[in-house]
């Protein structure tokens, strides 16, 4: 969620494949402060179909072809593809106060400090770990997941390929996980960004004097998979990698994953 006070606005973006879900929250000092939900893109799913009766939206997120909102009371709504039951909300999920979406799976953070996942689980990415508490951020992949934890260290389950689980050593003081494709990058407190995983095209060869970094993104990783952004507090944007196409399936895109090649359907070829 990220806010301008000038505007009053707080707004929340994520993109995956063919789908954009923008939530925009108005922050005017009023008691009765409007708050929408605003959708763009492909709809094929109605994963874009919220009523304009969504109560105080606070964030959304998305993934291939379902989204995920989440409302002031902890309620989160779902719309879209539900092949693996990932545009669905599971039974009994609530005090939620943070989500975030992978390619066909989702995550969500209780006011408990405890993670739910639900949708597919093609390589554990829904297998959270046990134990796992004091979870602040949540961040979904392609077939993994992490979460930050209050004293910034950060956990990882899922697929490792490309040994996106294994850490480097200098891992710690994390605030934001973002992650393209099979590759990972990290925001530390100190504004540095540490990046692992696959690198075919230098999108996790963080750049050389990059620091006071605010926030990171990755272009979504079935459409471009392998360009990082960084935001620094003297508002340089700073890129690198290089953007991919993968054909196949319905709507052109295809994903690889092993020796399996999953359609953004769901089906497998």
């Amino acid at each position: 969620m990220r806010c301008n006070p000038s505007l009053g606005l707080c707004c929340s973006w994520s993109g995956r494949g063919l789908v954009l879900l923008l939530a925009c929250i108005h922050l005017a000092n009023t008691a009765h402060a409007q708050r929408t939900v605003t959708g763009f893109g492909y709809n094929g799913w109605g994963q874009l179909d919220y009523p304009p009766s969504v109560s105080n939206p606070v964030a959304a997120t998305a993934g291939a072809l379902h989204s995920l909102v989440l409302q002031a009371d902890g309620s989160v709504l779902a719309r879209g593809n539900v092949v693996f039951g990932q545009g669905a909300v599971p039974p009994g999920l609530a005090n939620i106060v943070a989500i975030a979406s992978g390619y066909y799976h989702n995550l969500a953070i209780r006011n408990d400090g405890t993670v739910a996942a639900w949708g597919a689980n093609l390589d554990g990415e829904c297998n959270v770990p046990p134990g796992l508490t004091d979870v602040t951020a949540v961040a979904g992949g392609q077939f993994n997941s992490f979460a930050i934890r209050s004293d910034g260290s950060v956990v990882g389950w899922g697929d490792n390929t490309f040994s996106q689980l294994n850490f480097p050593a200098a891992l710690s003081s994390v605030t934001q996980i973002a992650i393209h494709g099979y590759g990972v990058l990290a925001l530390r407190r100190d504004g540095t960004v540490l990046g692992w995983g696959d690198n075919n095209y230098g999108q996790s060869s963080v750049p050389s004097g990059l620091t006071n970094a605010i926030s990171i993104a990755l272009e979504s990783f079935i459409v471009s998979q392998r360009k990082l952004t960084a935001l620094s507090s003297h508002g340089v944007v700073t890129g690198s990698g290089k953007p991919t196409f993968l054909p196949g399936c319905p709507m052109s895109w295809r994903l690889r994953r092993a020796n399996t090649t999953v359609s953004p359907c769901g089906e497998m070829a």
